[in-house]
């Protein structure tokens, strides 16, 4: 009877403890579909609500970190992936995650471990959905679960980081490993080329790209990369060609319109340049290289409100930019605007000591306010950072 009773506890124990895990697993799919609609704070709190009521159940951490992360908080999916892995080690998923976030913050040896940690865990079926992108932007373009994430992957990402921490070799190797897996992935072929020629390779490199484009023939990327080689060997029409034919091919591929714009200004193609910038800026309004760009083309183009504008947005973003600084104080020393113009300066050098370029400027504007002191002590700093024009207004104003 005691036996009986006993078995009988244990099947009510269990069966509660089932329903109880089964609650969750709805909990968590509702938490995902409000996600995916696009509210990333109501699937936040409805996972945090699990945590609390389970505080060892792991998966809740994943799924809160994927949240996190896509939200933009970086630092708190990491330590969600952490937890994460604390509860549950050999969790694959976790731990590729973990590596592509890591990746992501610049941890490339931190991400490094977790790759080559993967490569001995053991191969296994999951439910889990992984995002393959591509490597010029964040459209999906493959679907993958672990089970069919195979090593070549985890050996591409390996090259990534090698690459990020300027270990150019071991970048290559990384990509031969996983070229042996799959020999006809462009991506792996280009990112191997781009590792090549960051180790001066650059004959091995062009090599790897056009092998790439062979195989597909339309990789944006792969015209872009040769754009660069031209533009780097002085051959600046076919580097245009180049560049126009990788946009031609992915008009949402930025890197080529930027890299052609800034080819564009620099030959004094101010107006041709500008359009590119401003496809840039279309498709990423923050992106802060572009918008100095940009508004250094307004200042040649004597666009004076809209090339404040853009630094004055940059400054918004990133307030220790010197660049910015640099750019506002030309602004206002191009409209007579001296004093202004030098405290623009002395807030670039402020944030970048060596800006031999502000202190030339700012010298410049010193002297338009009859301080030539100071105006001859920053030309001398200016001569210091190896700005040459500097030696001639030394010359002129303080000799």
């Amino acid at each position: 009877m005691r036996a009986v009773l006993l078995i009988g506890i244990l099947c009510l124990i269990q069966f509660n403890a089932v329903a109880q895990y089964q609650k969750i697993d709805k909990q968590i799919e509702g938490a995902l579909k409000i996600w995916e609609s696009g509210d990333d704070l109501e699937a936040y709190l409805i996972l945090s609500e699990i945590i609390r009521e389970r505080p060892f159940y792991a998966e809740a951490y994943y799924y809160r970190a994927m949240v996190s992360e896509d939200a933009g908080d970086f630092q708190g999916a990491l330590m969600d992936y952490n937890i994460q892995l604390e509860l549950d080690p050999n969790n694959k998923e976790g731990t590729f995650a973990r590596g592509l976030l890591r990746y992501k913050l610049q941890l490339y040896e931190q991400a490094k471990a977790d790759f080559k940690k993967l490569l001995f865990l053991p191969k296994g079926e999951t439910n889990t959905i992984l995002y393959k992108r591509p490597s010029y932007q964040t459209g999906i373009n493959k679907l993958l679960t672990q089970q069919s994430t195979q090593d070549d992957l985890i050996y591409f990402h390996l090259g990534l980081c090698s690459i990020g921490s300027g270990d150019y070799e071991d970048a290559i190797q990384s990509f031969n490993q996983a070229l042996k897996f799959d020999q006809f992935n462009p991506d792996y072929l280009l990112n191997r080329g781009i590792a090549k020629k960051m180790a001066g390779m650059t004959q091995s490199a062009e090599e790897d790209y056009l092998l790439a484009l062979a195989i597909d023939p339309y990789h944006p990327m792969g015209h872009q990369l040769l754009g660069e080689l031209a533009r780097e060997s002085g051959n600046f029409q076919k580097a245009e060609e180049f560049y126009s034919k990788s946009i031609e091919e992915e008009p949402e591929f930025i890197l080529p319109y930027k890299q052609r714009g800034y080819q564009r200004f620099i030959g004094g193609q101010f107006e041709e340049a500008l359009e590119d910038f401003e496809k840039v800026i279309s498709l990423q309004p923050n992106d802060v290289e572009t918008l100095i760009l940009r508004g250094d083309v307004q200042v040649k183009l004597e666009n004076w409100e809209s090339a404040m504008d853009d630094y004055m947005k940059v400054i918004e973003l990133e307030p220790t930019h010197a660049k910015a600084y640099f750019g506002k104080g030309n602004v206002h020393y191009h409209n007579n605007e001296f004093l202004e113009a030098s405290g623009a300066y002395t807030l670039a050098i402020y944030y970048q000591e060596d800006f031999g370029e502000a202190f030339y400027q700012r010298g410049i504007s010193n002297y338009r306010l009859d301080k030539k002191n100071l105006a001859c002590q920053d030309l001398m700093e200016a001569i210091r950072f190896g700005i040459d024009a500097a030696e001639t207004a030394l010359d002129k104003i303080c000799r």
